[in-house]
Order: C-alpha cells, then structure tokens, then sequence
C-alpha cells in the first residue's frame, strides 16, 4: 500500500510508469480503493490515504501460528 495525498494524480503516474489499473471502487470512510498491478506479475500496490499492508495466505490459523512460533523463539513475548 502505498501512502498518496491525491488518488487520481498517483494513478496518472502509475499508468504511465506502465501499471496497469486492476480495481478502482468505493470504499469505507468515503475514500476510493485504487488497485494497480504491471502486466503479467502477481504482486499489485494500492494507492491510499491510510498507510497499511496485506498479505494473502491460504490459511491464516496456520500463518498466525507460526509467527507466533517465531515470536517465542526469538524472545519477542
């Protein structure tokens, strides 16, 4: 996610660095969710004005018990 003050300005920007514009909609707050990607790769950076990151797991018990592992093992409790 990437932290822009104004929405459509970065999406300019982007489309013309190559991105490709794959989700623009509504969402909460009154605020737009703009997703773009670069053709034929996985990884896409939304444009917000909220800071946040996502992360995509097929199991979620499984991700938050291994970190959890982690944490132990590391003395971070």
């Amino acid at each position: 996610m990437i932290p822009v003050s104004d929405q459509q300005k970065a999406k300019e920007f982007y489309i013309k660095l190559g991105f490709e514009l794959i989700m623009e909609a509504p969402s909460k707050h009154d605020e737009t969710w703009i997703q773009l990607g670069l053709p034929n790769q996985g990884t896409t950076i939304s444009l917000a004005k909220f800071q946040g990151i996502i992360f995509e797991t097929d199991n979620i018990k499984k991700e938050i018990e291994k970190l959890n592992k982690r944490e132990k093992e590391k003395g971070f409790e």
